[in-house]
C-alpha cells in the first residue's frame, strides 16, 4: 500500500510542477531484461510444478453490437473455481445465460491420465482432458500467465483450429514474460513512465502488436495490456485493477476487465463506432489459495444418494450408478414400470363400448336364430268319438 501511495504522490508532484502541460513521467528505472526477470515472481507462484493453487472468481460478460449498443439478451454470468497441482487439474463452473432461468453446473477433473466431466446427473469418464476446462482460466489469462503448462493435447478435437500449433504450449505464445523474451529485439522501452490507475508504469511495446504497462513497484504486474496482432488495430485490452499484496512481493488484482474489439470487414481496424467494444468481461476475485491442496481434491464429486448415468469412454460402456442401499434389480423394474406408456382414458371407454356392443350383437343373433328354426303350430281339429266303417270298394260279379 505504501508503494501505491508513493507512486501516486510522485505522479501528482510531476503534474503540479508542469502546469498547463500533459503529464511527463519520470525516466524508466528498469531495463527490459530487469522487467522480464521481475515478472517471473508471479509466473513462479502459478507454476503447478512448484506450487498448488485454487482460484475462485466471478465473471460477467456484456455483449455490444457494431453500433456500441448493449445486447443484454446475450449476457452471461459465471462463478468459477480452478485448481492446479502438478499435472492434476480441477474446475467447477456455474453458468447462467441471460435468457435462461436455471443455473448450469459443470465439474471437470484430470488425474492419473483419466478425465472426468459431470453435468447434472451424467458423468463422462474419458482418456483425455476435457477441452472445455481451458475456458475456465480467465483470471490467469488476464495476468498473461501460462498455468496450463505441463499439460499436452490429448483430445482428438484439440488443436484442429490452430494450424500453427503442434502442442498446447504453442497456443500460449502471448504469455508474459515469454513473448517479450522470445522477441526481445522487437520490443522497446518508452522513454518515460506513464500513469495507469494512479500508478507509474514502465511501458514496453512491440509497435503494432503488443503494448504492456508494467508496475515495477507492485511485483512487476501488468496493469494494462493491449494486443494488436494484425499490426494496426487493437484486438483486446486487459486491465488489472485494485492490486493487493497477498504474499511478500506477490500482488494480485481484486478486479479485472477484458475488452475485445469489433474488427472491420477487412480486418484493418475497429468497427466504425464510438466504442468499438464487442465483449466486456468483468472479473472479481473471490479467493486465492496456495499450497493447501491434496491429490484427493482433484475428483468430480458424486453424492452417495444420487442416481447417476456414467458414460465410460475408456471401457466403451455405459451404466447406471444407483444410490447407496438401492437394489439395482428392484430399481430397474420400477423404472421400467414407470416408463410404460399410459393409454388415454377415451381408449378405455372405446374398448368397453366395443366389448358391450359385441356381446349385444351376439345375443341378438342367437335369439333370432332360435326363433326362425322353431316348427309352426297346427290349428286344433274336432274329431268324433267313433269313425264310420270303411266302405268296400271291391267290384261285385254279376
Amino acid at each position: 500500500m505504501t508503494r501505491l501511495v508513493v507512486s501516486a504522490a510522485v505522479a501528482a508532484v510531476a503534474v503540479a510542477l508542469v502546469p498547463g502541460r500533459a503529464f511527463a513521467g519520470p525516466k524508466p528505472t528498469h531495463s527490459i531484461d530487469q522487467i522480464c526477470a521481475g515478472m517471473t515472481t508471479l509466473d513462479v507462484m502459478f507454476n503447478p510444478a512448484k506450487h498448488s493453487f485454487l482460484v475462485h472468481y466471478r465473471e460477467e460478460t456484456t455483449v455490444f453490437d457494431n453500433a456500441g449498443k448493449e445486447q443484454p439478451e446475450f449476457g452471461r454470468w459465471k462463478d468459477v473455481q480452478f485448481a492446479r497441482m502438478q499435472k492434476m487439474l480441477y474446475s467447477h463452473v456455474k453458468t447462467k445465460m441471460a435468457q435462461q432461468e436455471r443455473v448450469e453446473e459443470e465439474w471437470v477433473a484430470w488425474k492419473d491420465g483419466v478425465g472426468t466431466q459431470r453435468k447434472a446427473d451424467g458423468v463422462s469418464v474419458l482418456p483425455y482432458i476435457v477441452p472445455q476446462v481451458y475456458s475456465n482460466t480467465t483470471y490467469a489469462t488476464n495476468l498473461s500467465l501460462f498455468i496450463e503448462r505441463e499439460l499436452e493435447w490429448t483430445s482428438p478435437s484439440e488443436g484442429r483450429d490452430v494450424p500453427y500449433a503442434t502442442c498446447l504450449a504453442d497456443t500460449y505464445f502471448w504469455t508474459l514474460p515469454r513473448l517479450v523474451v522470445e522477441n526481445k529485439t522487437k520490443y522497446s522501452l518508452r522513454p518515460e513512465q506513464e500513469l495507469i490507475d494512479g500508478a507509474l508504469c514502465h511501458v514496453i511495446e512491440w509497435p503494432g502488436h503488443d503494448t504492456v504497462w508494467v508496475d515495477t513497484r507492485c511485483g512487476f504486474i501488468a496493469r494494462k495490456r493491449v494486443f494488436s496482432f494484425d499490426g494496426q488495430s487493437p484486438v483486446a485490452e486487459l486491465r488489472n485493477l485494485d492490486l493487493k499484496e497477498v504474499r511478500p512481493n506477490l500482488w494480485l488484482p481484486q478486479e479485472q476487465e477484458r475488452r475485445r474489439f469489433h474488427q472491420s470487414a477487412g480486418g484493418k481496424g475497429p468497427a466504425a463506432d464510438k466504442a468499438g467494444v464487442k465483449l466486456l468481461d468483468k472479473i472479481r476475485l473471490v479467493t486465492v489459495e496456495f499450497d493447501k491442496l491434496t491429490p484427493e481434491f482433484f475428483a468430480v464429486p458424486m453424492s452417495e444418494d444420487q442416481e447417476i448415468m456414467i458414460s465410460d469412454g475408456i471401457r466403451k460402456m455405459e451404466y447406471l450408478r444407483h444410490p447407496a442401499g438401492t437394489d439395482p434389480v428392484a430399481q430397474a423394474y420400477a423404472d421400467a414400470t414407470a416408463r410404460q406408456p399410459r393409454r388415454p382414458r377415451r381408449f378405455w371407454y372405446l374398448m368397453n363400448a366395443l366389448v358391450l356392443g359385441t356381446l349385444a350383437a351376439g345375443a341378438m343373433t342367437w335369439w333370432l336364430t332360435r326363433f326362425k328354426s322353431a316348427p309352426a303350430t297346427e290349428p286344433a281339429v274336432s274329431r268324433p268319438n267313433s269313425l264310420p266303417a270303411p266302405q268296400d270298394d271291391t267290384p261285385t260279379a254279376r
